[in-house]
């Protein structure tokens, strides 16, 4: 994934004998990846040890939640490119939190299928009059959706 996703690799044949390659920007998935990382591991801490002495009384973790996936919409609605990923992450997560979406996460990532990498390119396309935010963010459910749809029997074959 790493190869196929760095921005500076530069395929080295004639146009004619390779198919062109969605590239997306390495930095740009590793901000999004850390920060989706981040916040999964500590909803499912504060999940787990909701009575915990350490958490203040009345802590939810789905206010957790809450506040983390208004944070990132702001932060998409202002054009940050990576909060775009962490979005149709936490879309592809939302689909089915308690059935291992983070394996099905990973899974799709270790395993790139040009589905992956054409909607990761759509997601951090520049922003144009053509493709403005707005429109872009309108689409994260449907890039989510067909995400699901093209790996979801992939993984189930991989897994038996």
């Amino acid at each position: 994934m790493l190869l196929d996703t760095n921005e500076e690799a530069v395929l080295q044949a004639e146009p004619d004998t390779v198919p062109q390659r969605q590239l997306i920007p390495l930095d740009d998935f590793r901000k999004a990846w850390s920060y989706f990382c981040s916040s999964v591991l500590t909803l499912l801490y504060y999940q787990e040890f909701t009575e915990s002495a350490g958490l203040p009384q009345g802590f939810r973790a789905e206010n957790y939640l809450k506040s983390i996936l208004e944070f990132v919409d702001r932060q998409c609605s202002r054009g940050i490119n990576h909060f775009h990923i962490v979005r149709l992450l936490w879309l592809i997560y939302e689909k089915n939190p308690e059935n291992d979406a983070l394996t099905f996460i990973l899974y799709c990532i270790q395993n790139p299928q040009d589905i992956l990498r054409y909607t990761l390119h759509q997601v951090m396309r520049p922003q144009t009059d053509k493709t403005p935010v707005k429109r872009r963010l309108e689409k994260l459910p449907h890039y989510g959706e067909a995400l699901i749809t093209a790996y979801q029997n992939r993984l189930l074959e991989a897994l038996v």
